[in-house]
């Protein structure tokens, strides 16, 4: 029996021993069929698996302390609130002690100042009375106080327990900090791993578009230069082309600039001419015009002339004699009146209490010109002074004087 139970500590000691070589050689075999990236994977899904687990205990637990705060709270509110109404209680008991000791104090001094033995028997019966009325006060306030001392005393323990739910409350809060903070460094680590999983695609893309980019721009080049060499081979024949067109398109265009040249210089004639025209023509319906305005005038002068002398032979009345007046049917024409010699002036009449008013005195009197006169006034315009200021040359005047010998 002996032997049997050695041999079993033995295989149980071998046992222990061999499930961790066992389980290190799975974990080996494990990770050389996954590959790194998915032993990483794993890895990283077991962890926050742990994680929001431990997180989940942690939560809970913090809820757990929060809800034992909460009563720790409620229970101290209502021992304050109980300590607060004994004490109410309380003070009127303090008040009536304290007047019972100032009566007692009374009392002891009149008693040490009695000398009559009756009256000191009265007084020390007073102070007995007194004295047992304030045990019985000390009872109930003794009473009240131990209610308050083990009010106290429970707040007391009430604020130990919450200070250890404080202090047990901010480690759980560091723990899930930390694990936050793990878990922050894990998603941290893994948009870097996304990002560089991203940048060395990006790399490999690119790499592939350059070399894409650098054959397709040899066979442009190529392409570019067999095109660039027949298109310089077009591009000579058409210049060729284009300078033969030019040429005659040179020839033709002197052509129609000289056409239009001359067609421009007669325009310019015509409408020189027809403009003098119209200036001949303006200046004729003006003379004429003021040549009419002038017979009026003449006549309204004549009138004015006529009824100045009726006037005055009507003013003269009795001191001259009738005129005589030529029969209605031959009768006299008026004198006309030189166009230089001023109408004759009425004379002056004194008017009473009217204020003399002068006429404006009218004169037809034409002033002499002047002998300068001509040479102050300026050149008249010309086709040919307007075709100088045009910068024509003088070979072409003269061929425009030959062909419109006006034109001067």
């Amino acid at each position: 029996m002996a032997e049997t139970d050695d041999n079993k500590k033995t295989d149980d000691s071998q046992s222990v021993k061999a499930e961790p070589d066992i389980n290190a050689k799975i974990e080996k075999a494990r990770l050389a069929m996954e590959g790194r990236e998915r032993t990483i994977k794993r890895e990283r899904t077991e962890r926050e698996k742990a994680i929001n687990s431990n997180k989940e205990k942690l939560e809970i637990e913090l809820k757990k302390i929060s809800d034992d705060k909460q009563q720790l709270e409620i229970a101290w509110v209502v021992l304050d609130d109980k300590k607060t109404a004994l004490k109410k209680i309380l003070k009127p008991i303090l008040e009536e002690e304290e007047k019972i000791e100032l009566e007692e104090a009374k009392i002891e001094g009149e008693e040490r100042t009695t000398i009559d033995t009756i009256e000191r028997q009265t007084t020390e019966k007073k102070r007995w009375e007194i004295q047992d009325k304030r045990r019985e006060i000390e009872k109930k306030k003794w009473e009240i106080e131990d209610r308050i001392l083990k009010l106290d005393e429970a707040m007391s323990l009430n604020t130990a327990k919450y200070q250890a739910l404080l202090d047990k409350e901010e480690d759980v809060s560091e723990r899930l900090e930390e694990l936050e903070h793990e878990m922050y460094l894990m998603e941290e680590q893994l948009r870097l791993e996304r990002e560089e999983r991203k940048r060395l695609e990006q790399m490999r893309l690119e790499t592939e578009e350059r070399k894409r980019r650098e054959a397709l721009a040899r066979q442009q080049a190529e392409a570019e230069a067999a095109r660039k060499a027949k298109a310089l081979a077009e591009k000579k024949q058409q210049e060729e082309m284009a300078r033969k067109a030019e040429i005659e398109k040179q020839k033709q265009a002197e052509a129609e600039k000289q056409k239009r040249e001359e067609a421009q210089m007669r325009a310019r004639a015509e409408a020189e001419l027809k403009r003098r025209q119209e200036i001949e023509k303006e200046k004729e319906l003006k003379k004429q015009a003021e040549a009419e305005k002038r017979k009026q005038e003449e006549a309204q002068m004549r009138a004015r002339a006529e009824a100045e002398l009726k006037r005055r032979e009507r003013a003269k009345g009795i001191m001259k004699k009738p005129v005589s007046r030529p029969t209605p049917s031959t009768p006299e024409k008026p004198q006309s009146i030189p166009e230089t010699q001023a109408p004759p002036q009425p004379p002056k009449i004194d008017q009473p209490n009217k204020t003399q008013v002068k006429k404006p005195e009218t004169s037809t009197q034409v002033k002499p010109k002047k002998s300068d006169e001509k040479e102050n006034l300026p050149l008249m315009r010309t086709l040919k002074s307007d075709l100088k200021k045009l910068n024509i040359p003088d070979e072409d005047l003269n061929e425009i004087e030959k062909i419109y010998p006006w034109v001067k």
